[in-house]
């Protein structure tokens, strides 16, 4: 685990991308309320995952003092378990679940029901994860995992396009046309259709973000 944590290329690459200690935007949050919303879970979230701590560059439906903080100790968070092994975590009850049944989220955050999906850069590295949070016991289902996916693709999309920005393969205009896009895609998707229903209109329109 802590070998893929300690990378300091992958901590650079955090910084580069202004995705650790860096204000919240816009992309993010429509990605993050999407997600809560679509999935039905009262809380979503982009955890950035660092050395030692996880940083929330966008949250939906975090208490209070950890909605101002933004971050969490390990102490706190499942999310560096997805990056750290790089694939999503199902939790069903986080109580009677081996990995995380000591995490102090449980306790603190009302962490019961936990889907994370890593959010993986094209060359492969794991920055953090995205994602849903129940409070009650959650039983998800492959829809519901397969539309977190989806969106965990789309971000990571974003997160390459950033990259290519910094190395001049496109300019900052295609990076925000790209963003533009993913929101008001996002923004057109009825949410009281069925779960099924919408992760259909997602993967017949997923081609629309692609970077070539």
């Amino acid at each position: 685990m802590a070998d893929i944590l300690l990378d300091a290329d992958r901590l650079k690459v955090l910084f580069q991308l202004s995705l650790i200690d860096a204000p919240k935007e816009k992309i993010y949050d429509t990605i993050t309320e999407f997600a809560s919303k679509a999935i039905g879970t009262p809380v979503s979230l982009m955890s950035m995952v660092a050395n030692d701590y996880q940083f929330f560059k966008s949250e939906v439906g975090l208490p209070e003092p950890y909605k101002s903080r933004r971050q969490t100790p390990f102490s706190h968070s499942f999310c560096r378990h997805v990056v750290a092994n790089n694939k999503p975590l199902i939790v069903s009850d986080a109580r009677k679940n081996d990995l995380v049944k000591n995490n102090l989220a449980i306790r603190d955050l009302d962490v019961i029901g936990y889907l994370g999906i890593p959010l993986t850069m094209h060359d492969g590295k794991p920055l953090g994860s995205l994602c849903v949070i129940d409070s009650d016991v959650r039983d998800w289902t492959e829809t519901e995992i397969k539309i977190m996916k989806e969106l965990a693709s789309i971000v990571t999309q974003e997160f390459d396009a950033r990259a290519y920005v910094l190395s001049n393969k496109i300019s900052k205009e295609d990076l925000s046309d790209l963003q533009q896009r993913i929101q008001k895609f996002l923004a057109i998707i009825d949410l009281s259709d069925s779960k099924a229903a919408i992760l259909e209109v997602i993967l017949h329109q997923k081609q629309n973000f692609s970077l070539n």
